[in-house]
């Protein structure tokens, strides 16, 4: 008998994780962080500049859209975390 092996969450609630992404030809980066049901919250970074608050969601296809306070909208990948 094979024991199927329990899924497991890559990220949970609560947690806070780097993204990276680009809006109107930009460069953004940040950190981001895992509210409920695919909510996301954080902030992002423009190069030589200050920080913004955004809000948005995860995709099912795994992009981070999100959201500033002028409803600018951002599309986001997970940084890469390998040491």
């Amino acid at each position: 008998m094979i024991k199927k092996r329990k899924k497991t969450a890559r990220y949970q609630k609560g947690n806070w994780f780097r993204v990276v992404g680009y809006a109107d030809s930009r460069f953004f980066y940040g950190q981001l962080q895992l509210l409920s049901k695919g909510k996301v919250a954080g902030y992002l970074y423009r190069p030589k500049k200050d920080q913004f608050y955004v809000y948005g969601e995860i995709t099912r296809s795994g992009i981070i859209r999100v959201f500033d306070n002028q409803g600018v909208l951002y599309r986001l990948v997970i940084e890469n975390q390998t040491p």
